[in-house]
């Protein structure tokens, strides 16, 4: 298990945690651990909530993922690169700056959430960026 973690952390498939994230991480691990070794009963009310806390160890990419349900990250200016509009979906590319490094995603938005939004190529939009993970980022629907 430990060199499936070191394998994992040098590939470089696991996001970078903040505090938020590695609170949370390690304590689902010791809560499920607890709950593993208090819980009564047959072997397999045991199981699921240490199933939890191996799950949370060996992948820390739930922890980011749990955290950032209610983590809102800092808004950045970024610019639209293209569009391209399906009959429900835009496809909306776009770029922005972050620490003198350039980064950029693609927004897959239903024709609902852009409501009476007009995106256009080279218009400045808002980015909600993860300082630790700039390629995560996302595009903010409120306006600028």
């Amino acid at each position: 298990m430990v060199r499936s973690l070191a394998l994992r952390h040098r590939a470089g498939w696991d996001y970078k945690l903040n505090a938020v994230a590695r609170t949370t991480r390690w304590a689902m691990v010791s809560i499920g651990y607890v709950l593993a070794a208090a819980l009564p009963g047959p072997a397999a009310v045991s199981v699921i909530p240490g199933f939890v806390g191996m799950s949370f160890l060996c992948y820390p990419n739930l922890a980011y993922r749990l955290a950032n349900l209610f983590i809102e990250w800092p808004v950045t200016e970024g610019r639209v690169l293209s569009i391209t509009k399906a009959a429900s979906t835009n496809v909306i590319m776009y770029d922005f700056q972050s620490g003198g490094e350039s980064f950029g995603g693609t927004a897959f938005l239903k024709q609902a959430e852009i409501g009476t939004a007009e995106y256009a190529p080279g218009q400045p939009i808002a980015i909600r960026f993860d300082p630790l993970n700039p390629r995560e980022s996302k595009i903010d629907m409120r306006p600028l």
